[in-house]
Order: structure tokens, then sequence, then C-alpha cells
């Protein structure tokens, strides 16, 4: 099963179906550009571990907000100041 919403990472999950039982299951999506998971993105901390992760040069792709393979680099960086200061929205 997959999810996506604007706005937050998307998620694939395994499934497998049973016929003889119901079942619900919930998926969490994670909110880009929120990195210390408060539901708030782009406030202070996740403005700080943005910076930080861009000065230990990450190639974690939770940081390439701006989707182009560069992980926390300064365009990251940039976008995300701007969403904390309304002017960019995360898509």
């Amino acid at each position: 099963m997959a999810a996506t919403k604007l706005g937050y990472w998307p998620d694939t999950n395994p499934v497998t179906v049973t016929v003889s039982e119901p079942a619900t299951a919930d998926i969490v999506l994670c909110q880009k550009g929120d990195f210390n998971t408060n539901s708030e993105p782009a406030y202070a901390g996740d403005l700080a571990m943005m910076a930080d992760a861009t000065a230990a040069g990450t190639s974690d792709e939770t940081y390439d907000l701006d989707g182009d393979g560069n992980p926390a680099d300064e365009a990251d960086l940039t976008l995300l100041k701007d969403v904390s200061m309304s002017v960019a929205e995360l898509e």
C-alpha cells in the first residue's frame, strides 16, 4: 500500500490480505521539514537541525527538501528558511 500527501514524505508498506478477517491499519506520513517531529515543520528546532545537517554534509535524503538529489545543501536550507517565513511551501 502506498500513501502520499502534499507536504509529506510518501510511505509504502507491504500488506497481506486474508479473506477471513477484516482489519484496519493506519499509515503515518511524516511532514517534510519537521525534523524534530513536533508536528510544526520549519520551526526553530527544524532550522537548527537543517543547519547542522548542511554543515555536516549529510547524505540523509530526508534533508533533500527541493528534490534535487543533494540533501541538506544551501538550497534546502534557504527553502526551509523561506517556509518558516511563509514565503514558500514544501511540496
